[in-house]
C-alpha cells in the first residue's frame, strides 16, 4: 500500500514538473541541431539496374518465383568479387583508400524490380564516381553470370537427354533411334564428362537464372545537396535523450533539492 502511495506521489511530481522535462527535451534537440550543423556534409549518389524476366521462356511464374529471380541479383551486386572490382577502381582513381570505410559507404536497396546502388562521400563528385563504378562492375558481373546460367541450362537439357537415353537403352533393345548409335558405356562416359561442366557453369552463374535480363545501367548523377535527414535524426535523438534525462531527474527528486537550495539562498 505504501509503495502504491509512493508511486502515485512520483507520478504527481512528474505532472507538476512537466516544464522541466520539456526544457530538457528542448536542450537535447538544440544540442542535436548543433552537432548536425558542425558535421561535415555527406553526399549520396545512386546508380540503378532494372531486372526483367523473359516470360516467353518461363511461362507464368508465381510471386515467390519472380521475387527470387529479382532478389538473387542483390546477392551478386553485393558480392565480394564486385566490391573488389569497385575498390580497385576507386583506389586507382583516388589513391590509397581504406577498404572497410569504402564498404561502409556503400548500400544497395531494392524497389520492386529495380536495384539501386548507393555511395556516400564527403565529395559529391567522388560519390557519383564510386556509385557508377559499382553499377558498372555489377552490370558486368550480371552479364557474365547470365551467360553462364544459359550455358548451364543447355548442359542440363543435354544431360537430361543422355539420362533418358540410358534408361531407354536399359529398358528397350535396341535403343530408340533418337538416342544415337552409342552403346551404354559411351552414354555413361558422356554423362560423367558433362556433369562437372554443368556444375562449373552453375557455380559461375551464382544463382542467376537463365531467363533474367537487365536494362542498361542508369548512371548516377553528381548530387547537388547533402543527404537530408541527418540533422533531423540528431535532433530527435537529442530530444529523446533530454526527455529521459528530465524524467530521471524529476523521478530521483533532484529537482526538489535544487528548489530547496534556491529557497535557502
Amino acid at each position: 500500500m505504501e509503495q502504491g502511495v509512493v508511486v502515485q506521489e512520483k507520478v504527481m511530481q512528474m505532472v507538476r514538473s512537466w516544464w522541466l522535462v520539456a526544457a530538457c527535451m528542448l536542450l537535447g534537440a538544440a544540442a542535436g541541431w548543433g552537432i548536425g550543423r558542425v558535421q561535415t556534409p555527406v553526399y549520396e549518389a545512386a546508380a540503378e539496374i532494372t531486372v526483367s524476366i523473359d516470360f516467353t521462356r518461363t511461362g507464368a511464374l508465381t510471386d515467390a518465383e519472380e521475387d527470387f529471380a529479382v532478389g538473387v541479383v542483390g546477392d551478386l551486386i553485393q558480392s565480394d568479387a564486385v566490391f573488389e572490382a569497385v575498390f580497385q577502381q576507386a583506389q586507382a582513381a583516388y589513391g590509397k583508400m581504406d577498404r572497410e570505410s569504402l564498404r561502409q559507404s556503400l548500400s544497395a536497396d531494392r524497389y520492386f524490380n529495380v536495384w539501386r546502388m548507393r555511395a556516400r562521400d564527403e565529395n559529391p563528385q567522388r560519390a557519383a564516381a564510386v556509385a557508377n563504378a559499382w553499377g558498372q562492375a555489377a552490370y558486368t558481373a550480371l552479364s557474365e553470370a547470365v551467360l553462364h546460367a544459359q550455358t548451364a541450362y543447355q548442359w542440363e537439357t543435354y544431360l537430361d537427354g543422355l539420362t533418358s537415353c540410358v534408361g531407354q537403352s536399359v529398358g528397350v533393345e535396341p535403343a530408340p533411334a533418337q538416342c544415337g548409335q552409342g552403346d551404354l558405356d559411351e552414354l555413361q562416359n558422356e554423362i560423367q564428362r558433362v556433369g562437372p561442366l554443368l556444375r562449373a557453369e552453375k557455380d559461375a552463374a551464382q544463382g542467376i537464372l537463365p531467363w533474367s535480363t537487365y536494362s542498361e545501367l542508369r548512371q548516377a548523377e553528381i548530387p547537388t545537396a547533402p543527404v537530408r535527414g541527418t540533422t533531423a535524426v540528431l535532433m530527435v535523438c537529442g530530444a529523446l535523450l533530454g526527455a529521459l534525462a528530465g524524467i530521471t531527474w524529476v523521478w530521483s527528486g533532484a529537482d526538489k533539492a535544487v528548489r530547496r537550495g534556491k529557497a535557502r539562498g
